[in-house]
């Protein structure tokens, strides 16, 4: 089976609203042997990370930043590594490397391994789909500092308040969500990959905006459906999980995390000599948990006397680790390995002199060494035989984890081009060519006086050609993954502008403006498709 690799992005104060997935019934497959010979069930933990993931909605154990309890074996290769002259690998994790990295993976008691199938195509990991609480989970450092499988979030923000304090954010959601379980929410802490999850609550009263130390209250009350975030979800509720490397192919090897209930699945490629963990997107290894050379800083508090030696700065508190690597410049990228943690005594003169500790970008500063660090090569390779094409990341040929980003880009090899997957309101999988937008909802526009032409639209000088699809949101359903109900291809710039609903016949809506572009409707069956599996 496959791999793959997602990521979720985390906002300094921004909390989500977890989704349920399409997909939630979805099709069995008896599952592979551990190509390691070993079992795919639960085995004993060891290192770093925090993952999370693509999916309809979908999740991975792969991702993110460095997590609790990981320990880098700081060298390592082993199996049929070559050994000895300028090809020799660093010495690395014990035993037999696997004969298929992508494989590792299986379903525990809890934790559903779901992964898409596809004529031709490799399975490729999806994710994890917590079974009990019925929503997709990822990977994190939970905020009792134990790597857990944290429901996975929607992108609703929180734009007001509840309180006159200004502390209580709330939010609107769909009508299922609100008179049901109405979702969990992530928020994150003082580590790029720690956050809280909490639970929502309906909530009907007064709206409030601004800041705690300016909240006024605004004119309108909450909406219908409206939820507040409620108190913290104790950790324990969600599933643990523990690191594991595995044996490598000479200077990059994979953490698997073990899931208490018996899951297994990737969690992330790592460089072995510097222990460094990899992003992986585009298939090669961009190091993850990274400090940046921090420019204008002092010794003084009047920003006089500058500093004579290199600092970094990394948007982690010190209790969460040091980084990986530092990287110098902003162009051509050079990684040093991290010196000693710096105490408060300098000062930085971007938006004004003040404590260099006090700006919000920084939350801990680090010496930078001059030791040098070269990461691991790695290609990618488009792997499968039918139209989808699963882009991998390899060293020396052999494939080590899927190369997916956040959501889930396959390629498409009649089209030659990438394709990201995502679900029809038919309940299938199609792959939707990446020159893509959304129709932000508006659906009712049409370039003729009968309403027979819709029009779609679109900004820029390239939208010939692109494909555009309709996702309305479903009041009914709890999920921020919308099915696309139409796709359209942009055909030609619009000669009309008319519009139609329910109360009104068609009728002239306006002056034509740039962006409005005549399309053709596609057909799901021309676009390749995938299946969403469980293995049991």
């Amino acid at each position: 089976m496959r791999v793959n690799l997602p990521r979720v992005a985390f906002g300094a104060v921004v909390l989500a609203m977890v989704a349920q997935a399409c997909g939630d019934s979805t099709q069995k497959k008896q599952p592979l042997p551990n190509s390691t010979g070993e079992g795919a069930s639960a085995a004993e933990p060891s290192d770093e990370g925090a993952g999370t993931g693509p999916g309809p909605e979908g999740g991975s154990a792969a991702n993110e930043s460095g997590a609790a309890g990981a320990t880098s074996s700081g060298a390592g290769a082993s199996g049929d590594a070559p050994s000895g002259g300028s090809n020799a690998c660093p010495e690395g994790p014990a035993g037999k490397a696997p004969s298929d990295y992508l494989a590792q993976f299986a379903s525990g008691s809890r934790l559903q391994a779901r992964f898409y199938a596809a004529a031709g195509l490799p399975d490729t990991f999806a994710g994890f789909f917590d079974s009990k609480l019925g929503v997709w989970c990822d990977f994190l450092r939970a905020s009792d500092d134990k790597l857990r499988c944290l429901p996975r979030t929607t992108a609703n923000s929180f734009n007001a308040f509840g309180d006159s304090g200004c502390r209580r954010r709330i939010t609107v959601v769909s009508h299922a969500c609100a008179s049901g379980a109405a979702g969990y929410f992530r928020d994150q802490l003082e580590c790029s990959d720690k956050v809280a999850i909490h639970g929502a609550a309906a909530y009907a009263g007064p709206t409030y905006g601004g800041a705690p130390t300016n909240c006024t209250q605004t004119a309108r009350a909450a909406p219908a459906d409206t939820v507040a975030v409620s108190d913290e979800i104790a950790p324990t509720a969600f599933v643990e999980g523990k690191l594991r490397e595995l044996p490598g192919i000479c200077n990059a090897t994979l953490r698997l995390v073990d899931a208490a209930d018996g899951a297994l699945g990737p969690f992330e490629v790592f460089d072995i000599p510097s222990g460094a963990s990899c992003i992986t997107v585009d298939g090669s290894c961009r190091p993850r948990r990274l400090a940046y050379e921090e420019p204008l800083l002092f010794t003084d508090a009047a920003c006089e006397t500058a500093v004579t030696t290199t600092y970094a700065s990394s948007p982690d508190d010190p209790s969460c680790g040091p980084p990986d690597l530092v990287r110098l410049g902003a162009a051509e990228a050079t990684y040093t390995l991290p010196g000693p943690l710096v105490g408060g005594a300098l000062f930085s003169s971007i938006s004004g002199c003040s404590p260099a500790l006090d700006k919000p970008w920084i939350k801990s500063i680090y010496e930078v060494t001059g030791t040098e660090v070269t990461l691991v090569t790695l290609e990618r390779q488009l792997l499968g035989e039918g139209r989808l094409r699963l882009p991998v990341a390899t060293e020396r040929d052999k494939p080590l984890i899927a190369a997916l980003a956040q959501e889930p880009y396959f390629q498409d090899n009649e089209l030659d081009a990438p394709c990201l997957l995502r679900p029809i309101v038919n309940g299938t999988l199609r792959c939707f060519p990446s020159k893509y937008l959304t129709s932000a909802g508006i659906v009712d526009e049409y370039g003729d006086d009968k309403c027979t032409l819709p029009v779609r639209r679109c900004q820029g000088s390239d939208c010939v050609g692109a494909y555009v699809y309709d996702d309305e949101l479903d009041p009914e359903g709890c999920s921020s993954d919308r099915p696309t109900t139409d796709i359209w291809q942009i055909n030609a710039p619009a000669s009309g502008y008319y519009r139609m609903d329910a109360q009104n016949p068609c009728y002239p809506a306006g002056s034509i403006s740039p962006d409005m572009w005549t399309v053709e409707a596609v057909q799901p069956e021309d676009l390749p498709q995938a299946t969403l599996e469980t293995l049991p």
